[in-house]
């Protein structure tokens, strides 16, 4: 599992971009602009071709995933601590055949968490290239039995090494989006990808 997680700035011809890395091979996006109104968030999707929609989990503004008929919804930490009947909610969208993750900081988090998700956002694996002094912490999740994807400062270079900690997936933001071509920095991460996979 390859995820691309959107930048939480505006990005000159983001939507461009994100079609593009749709057409080269993009499994699953995530879109995640913790600054945006509804209304800028619905903006972004309509410049993201329809065909596409279906490969998109939505971090805000849940609501979104039914009406453009997205892959699901992620759930941040902060705001999953403030929900105080979660399991009714992620119940809802997996009622609608909704994919539900969620993202945590680290590994104890998630074995204590008690509700299935379909997958786990782990960071920081490494120090992250989009945040300045998040220092990376190298989890090791090899004993681990739920689906756990990495993320946090991986980049085509470490992909190998993050498989071998034990992810089932990568995640990359920070690589992505300060590259000077982003299409082409995610062409070089997905085929590191499928190389390590190999």
């Amino acid at each position: 599992m390859l995820i691309v997680v959107t930048s939480e700035h505006h990005i000159p011809n983001e939507a461009d971009w994100i079609n593009q890395m749709f057409q080269n091979g993009l499994k699953y996006l995530h879109l995640r602009k913790p600054g945006y109104s509804m209304h800028a968030y619905q903006n972004l999707i309509d410049l993201i071709e329809s065909q596409y929609h279906r490969k998109i989990m939505i971090h805000e503004h849940h609501e979104l995933c039914t009406k453009y008929g997205l892959h699901g919804i992620h759930i941040p930490e902060y705001h999953r601590k403030q929900m105080a009947h979660l399991d009714t909610y992620v119940n809802e969208y997996y009622a609608q055949d909704f994919v539900v993750s969620s993202s945590f900081h680290d590994i104890d988090s998630i074995q204590q968490f008690q509700i299935h998700l379909d997958y786990y956002l782990l960071s920081p694996v490494f120090d992250s290239v989009s945040k300045k002094g998040y220092s990376g912490k190298e989890f090791n999740v090899l004993d681990q039995e739920r689906l756990i994807v990495g993320l946090g400062g991986i980049h085509a270079d470490n992909i190998s090494n993050t498989l071998q900690l034990g992810y089932q997936g990568v995640a990359v933001l920070g690589s992505i989006w300060q590259a000077n071509n982003p299409l082409q920095s995610f062409q070089n991460i997905q085929k590191q990808y499928q190389a390590a996979l190999t």
